[in-house]
């Protein structure tokens, strides 16, 4: 999960504002992480208008919407919603926002709660061969009870060659038999790239 801050001053460059948001989603967005962008961007949102219209068709680009559909900051005149949720719908469901005036600023707190949906890892399916210490006597063995005879039986070189590839890999073959091993990701997404390099070193050191 990405969450994303931003503030915009209502005297702020709006095409600029965009280009930044548009230019920050670009550098974080993949099907591997669920966005969330809380913050004022003072666009009323009780409003249609055209600010609103552009930034909306901006971040339906990245799957993400408003969930936030009452009035944040309250003053003695006016009622507005200024303060946003956005969220990519693809990742979260059951999303309930509700106002929690703090008394400390006419800007409301907006409290979130909401279930994620985590894409599911591909089962990678490996070919293996198990080698352990009981397979390489049982190998060792069948090699010491083989008589070569096919092997010797012949003066031409490369059909002895042949000969002896094909006695030893059949032994090879069954005393170390290929398996199907299932590998499935059962979850730790929280393990960045960086984590793991960093477990690598530390092995590596001790």
């Amino acid at each position: 999960m990405c969450i994303i801050t931003l503030y915009r001053s209502p005297s702020c460059n709006f095409n600029r504002f965009l280009e930044i948001i548009d230019s920050a989603l670009q550098s974080v967005c993949s099907p591997s992480l669920g966005i969330i962008i809380p913050r004022d961007i003072s666009i009323n949102y009780l409003e249609t208008n055209e600010q609103r219209k552009q930034l909306d068709n901006l971040l339906l680009l990245y799957n993400l919407i408003s969930i936030v559909d009452f009035p944040t900051r309250l003053t003695v005149t006016s009622a507005t919603a200024i303060d946003k949720v956005f969220i990519d719908v693809s990742w979260f469901h059951d999303c309930v926002v509700s106002p929690f005036p703090n008394g400390l600023s006419d800007h409301d707190t907006q409290i979130l709660t909401f279930s994620a949906r985590y894409p599911k890892q591909p089962i990678c399916i490996k070919t293996v061969r198990k080698v352990d210490q009981q397979k390489i006597s049982d190998f060792l063995l069948h090699l010491s009870n083989e008589s070569w005879s096919t092997v010797f039986n012949t003066e031409d070189v490369n059909l002895m060659l042949n000969s002896f590839l094909d006695t030893y890999l059949k032994i090879f073959n069954t005393s170390f038999p290929l398996t199907k091993v299932i590998n499935q990701n059962k979850g730790n997404l929280w393990i960045t790239p960086g984590i793991l390099t960093s477990c690598k070193r530390k092995r590596d050191c001790f």
